[in-house]
């Protein structure tokens, strides 16, 4: 630690900072405002963010003044990560939602993620379950697949469900007889 911050994040600022000053010294009329949103720690060891906040002026010498504003942003910086998650999971099961899949599987068809495998999964009877026993009959049991599959895939499968019933594992650098042996321990399971 170097004066209460990390260091990478020190240096990746103090980069930006550098290039700030260099864009006022080009452009000492145009209002310049430098904002930086970094880690840093308190004085009681806890790690929060902090919006850095720096203006550039000329004083009558010719010397290059700065205003700046510090201020904490946890409480935002908390909320942006839980709306995140929120659009990118299922509220339900947990599981990622169709926006991820569908993003992440334009992001991942590259050369390098070949092959790409899907295995594409329903739920048999889940609309009886809802009209026999209730929608939180239902719930439980969408969620007991979703956490069948989180204990027999690996961390780096991409589960998602992408509708009522409907759930894709995405799984890449994976063949058919991968793909094959996993639907095998999903069925097992």
């Amino acid at each position: 630690l170097e004066d209460g911050k990390l260091p990478e994040e020190r240096s990746g600022m103090m980069k930006d900072l550098e290039k700030n000053i260099e864009e006022f010294k080009n452009n000492p009329n145009k209002s310049i405002r430098f904002v930086s949103q970094e880690q840093t720690i308190c004085k009681n060891g806890d790690l929060i963010w902090v919006e850095l906040s720096i203006r550039f002026h000329y004083n009558a010498e010719g010397d290059i003044l700065s205003t700046a504003l510090i201020r904490n942003i946890e409480d935002r910086k908390k909320s942006e990560e839980k709306l995140k998650h929120l659009s990118y999971h299922d509220q339900l099961t947990n599981l990622y939602n169709r926006r991820f899949y569908e993003e992440e599987l334009m992001r991942l068809d590259t050369e390098r993620n070949l092959p790409i495998a899907l295995i594409m999964a329903d739920v048999n009877g889940l609309k009886l379950t809802n009209d026999a026993f209730g929608h939180q009959e239902g719930d439980k049991l969408l969620k007991n697949i979703s956490e069948l599959f989180k204990k027999v895939c690996r961390s780096d499968e991409i589960i998602s469900r992408i509708g009522g019933d409907e759930f894709v594992i995405l799984l890449r650098k994976c063949n058919y007889k991968q793909a094959r042996m996993l639907l095998d321990r999903i069925n097992e399971a």
